[in-house]
């Protein structure tokens, strides 16, 4: 027999009037009546009150309690009855107070004192329904109620007090699997780890037909670094049943928790093989894979193999969304794309299908699906931030600034976290930037440095506007400079923080930085090698300035390249 985990009984049954005052008798009732005609009434008052109680007619019966109380105020079971209607009726407070008049009245009635426990269990007030549970226990050591102090005494964290009261159970109990593993919570809990490893060989040692309680042991020994000991149970394990799945995912996990991977995905296969796997513990394990970005990057072939051993007849929206995030987390967008347009048909109420629909859309660059799925998904989801921000980020790519800027304006209506509010104001910097609102995009950009100081890529942009401007150049300069001091080999940077120096007249310096863009990988970048040109006009070298602008003729078709080439050449006969 297991006992049960704790001893809340919502169902509180309305006890028979001889229950209820079988032991106390009958108190003083209203004046005016002999003895005989007292007990009379008050008999009819309560049987008549109870009568309908047990029929649920609770508006009736709580004024005949209430009228038993004020003719026999000191009779306990009006009050016991009217506490249990009223915890019935979710009337906490009423309910408690009852329970503890009827206790105060007649505290050796063991009804009234397991009542008013429960209520204390109830309702959280654990110290109080210990103690009331602790009386009990000196009238009647029964084991179910040792058990739930003993679980109220740990679950508040009173360890030793929680095995001092367990070890009053009877020998019948002392090994059942909830006593064991009470003890063993405890042990563990107080530090007392070889303890709480005799707790579960004891679970081993009882309950030796099956491989749970083996894999409860393993996986607490692997918990507590036992790794030799840990890794000796599993093989027992998988001696006593080596096709058992949740074994073998078990052991699995072990593995991946000391960085062995590949044996950790032997194991994996086997367990997957496995009949008596559940599709929900292949796919919690799947999803558990795909949080490790290596793992899955590493192992994504062989993760995708794991998800098609789920049979057709258990691939459901789990198997789906597992299988797009995958070929999300592999940058394949392509194959994600009609998994999740075939889930969304029948998943229109699930808000994290249209996020990744939307989100696929846009790295495949669908930008009027995007806007398309976006209109839709707000029928569904009115007050979700990121569909504007993921609608306003398409418009943007489609250059509609003005419908960019509503959303995102929108968005700024809603509670952000700091991730959030920098994509957000970085959008609106760029829109506001584009629309040539020169200042709200400077407001903008200026938000996200007091959020995040030292986020390279806005300061860099951001550096860059104001040098095509050629505004505050100093301060661009700074900007520009914390980006190449942190990533010297970024052709990007490197570029703007050349064109800010030419911006200054610095051209000899600018020069400098340009050619490192160029050899770090922007040779072909027709905007790199035109500042690269421009400085050369400057320095007065005009034949470095044409071969640079003829290189970007090579690369693309640019009239404006063309007319500035031939009055370099004008210019330098």
């Amino acid at each position: 027999m297991r006992l049960r985990g704790s001893i809340i009984w919502l169902g509180f049954s309305v006890l028979l009037f001889t229950a209820c005052i079988g032991k106390q008798g009958v108190s003083k009732a209203p004046g005016g009546l002999d003895s005989g005609l007292k007990e009379t009434h008050y008999y009819n008052l309560f049987t008549n009150a109870t009568k309908h109680a047990l029929f649920g007619n609770n508006k009736t019966a709580i004024p005949l309690y209430e009228a038993c109380i004020e003719d026999f105020p000191q009779q306990a079971a009006p009050y016991y009855q009217l506490s249990s209607i009223y915890l019935r009726e979710n009337d906490n407070d009423k309910a408690l107070d009852y329970a503890k008049k009827a206790y105060n009245l007649d505290p050796g009635n063991r009804w009234y004192k397991e009542h008013l426990g429960n209520i204390y269990h109830y309702l959280k007030m654990y110290d109080d329904a210990i103690d009331i549970y602790l009386e009990l226990l000196k009238e009647n050591p029964d084991d179910e109620l040792v058990y739930n102090v003993s679980l109220l005494y740990s679950d508040r964290g009173k360890f030793r007090e929680s095995l001092e009261v367990i070890g009053r159970i009877s020998d019948e109990y002392r090994n059942s699997y909830e006593v064991l593993m009470l003890k063993h919570k405890d042990y563990h809990s107080m530090g007392m780890y070889d303890s709480a490893i005799y707790e579960l060989e004891t679970l081993v040692q009882v309950f030796s037909e099956g491989v749970d309680s083996y894999g409860i042991l393993a996986e607490y020994l692997a918990e507590i670094g036992r790794i030799d000991y840990a890794r000796d149970v599993y093989m027992d394990i998988l001696r006593r049943d080596s096709t058992n799945g949740l074994a073998l995912l078990s052991f699995s996990e072990f593995y991946l928790r000391q960085d062995k991977v590949d044996s950790a995905f032997c194991f994996l296969e086997q367990a997957f093989c496995c009949s008596d796997l559940l599709a929900d513990d292949k796919l919690g394990t799947i999803i558990n894979l795909m949080q490790d970005p290596v793992i899955t990057e590493k192992y994504a072939d062989t993760i995708l193999k794991f998800i098609e051993y789920i049979g057709e007849e258990e691939k459901g929206f789990s198997y789906y969304a597992a299988k797009a995030d995958l070929y999300m987390n592999m940058r394949n967008f392509f194959d994600a794309k009609p998994i999740l347009d075939s889930v969304l048909l029948y998943e229109k109420e699930n808000y994290l299908v249209w996020e990744q629909t939307l989100r696929v859309n846009a790295n495949l660059g669908n930008h009027n699906e995007v806007i398309r799925i976006s209109d839709e998904a707000l029928l569904y989801f009115p007050n979700e931030p990121n569909v504007y921000v993921l609608r306003a980020n398409s418009y943007s790519a489609l250059e509609e600034y003005d419908l960019a800027i509503v959303d995102l304006e929108k968005v700024l209506d809603y509670e952000l976290v700091n991730f959030q509010k920098i994509q957000v104001y970085a959008l609106l910097a760029e829109a506001y930037h584009t629309k040539g609102r020169n200042s709200d995009s400077d407001e903008y950009f200026e938000r996200i440095l007091e959020l995040d100081e030292y986020n390279t890529i806005i300061r860099n942009n951001y550096a860059y506007y104001l040098a095509v401007r050629e505004e505050r150049l100093e301060y661009a300069e700074k900007l520009s400079r914390y980006t190449i001091d942190t990533d010297p080999l970024n052709p990007t940077f490197l570029d703007t923080y050349g064109w800010i120096l030419f911006k200054m007249g610095r051209f000899e310096e600018a020069k400098k930085y340009i050619e490192a863009a160029i050899r770090n990988g922007s040779d072909r970048n027709p905007e790199v090698l035109e500042h690269y040109g421009d400085i050369m006009i400057e320095l007065g070298r005009c034949d470095e300035a044409i071969e640079a602008f003829e290189k970007i003729l090579e690369i693309q078709s640019n009239s404006e390249i063309k007319m500035k080439m031939d009055s370099v050449q004008v210019k330098c006969k």
